[in-house]
């Protein structure tokens, strides 16, 4: 059996664009965290890159912290309240 004595690189992983968020419909009366209502259609979310950018990050936190912890870190951090409930159940699209 012959061994073959070479080291294998992976290839670099290609750089990544800035997400795009982009709009959705409006499902309900409700509009969910990290977006806002179109001024001229009504039935159109416009994403708020800000609170979608801090909205998956603290996804990222719930696996050291709990939800009402999370959930207070973000209504601090981007002035606009969610529960921790709502913070379980609201996916960064």
């Amino acid at each position: 059996m012959t061994r073959l004595n070479k080291t294998w690189q992976l290839p670099k992983p290609p750089k990544t664009k800035e997400q795009e968020w982009l709009p959705v419909v409006r499902v309900g009366n409700h509009i969910p965290f990290g977006y806002e209502q179109d001024p001229n259609d009504p039935d159109i979310l416009l994403p708020i890159k800000r609170e979608l950018e801090l909205l998956k990050k603290a996804k990222k936190h719930l696996k050291k912290y709990s939800s009402r912890e999370v959930a207070h870190w973000l209504t601090k951090e981007s002035g606009r309240y969610i529960s921790h409930i709502c913070l379980l159940y609201t996916s960064p699209s």
